[in-house]
């Protein structure tokens, strides 16, 4: 990594931070970023049963999945995270169980450009490489988010096939894409 910034797996102490900048992180990118005019009771809700501490808790002692994230050394601040695990994508071709998804990968709006988003995905990449041999890895993507596209396509994924994410009534498109197995 850097001077700046430490990567490294999350702790269980890490999931109220984890929520927090998990919350912050999809305002900033859909929210603002993206101009999304989700209402405040569904995203208040989204938040509740899909990135409360509780469910950060879960996802980083669940042995099945891996849960990494970047804190700035100064500050002691989570800036950024991902988690991988088995896929669980509604698609054809997911071999549930066998294949490997990387579930989130953000990046908080104001530490963006340092590369951190390249060091979790190598990161995530070696381990669901590791755990899924010989494996495809899928990851969704919200179709209007041409940038994250662009990312994943430059580490070998692309679209095979879409979805309706439901954020209370508010519907997002979502590409799900593929990396195939990259013999060594």
């Amino acid at each position: 990594m850097t001077e700046r910034f430490l990567l490294r797996r999350a702790l269980e102490t890490d999931n109220v931070a984890l929520s927090q900048l998990s919350q912050q992180t999809i305002l900033e990118t859909y929210v603002e970023d993206f101009s999304i005019p989700y209402r405040k009771h569904d995203i208040e809700s989204y938040f509740r049963s899909s990135k409360s501490p509780e469910w950060f808790a879960s996802k980083i002692v669940d042995p099945l999945q891996a849960t990494w994230v970047v804190e700035e050394k100064i500050s002691d601040e989570l800036v950024a995270f991902a988690i991988a695990g088995p896929c669980k994508l509604s698609h054809s071709d997911v071999c549930s169980g066998e294949d490997g998804d990387l579930q989130f990968l953000y990046v908080r709006r104001d530490r963006r450009s340092h590369g951190l988003g390249q060091q979790l995905m190598n990161t995530a990449l070696l381990w669901l490489e590791e755990r899924f041999k010989g494996r495809p890895i899928w990851l969704g993507v919200w179709s209007g988010n041409l940038k994250a596209q662009k990312f994943y396509m430059h580490y070998g994924f692309s679209q095979v096939g879409d979805y309706y994410f439901n954020v209370g009534e508010w519907k997002l498109h979502t590409f799900i894409m593929r990396r195939e197995h990259h013999s060594p």
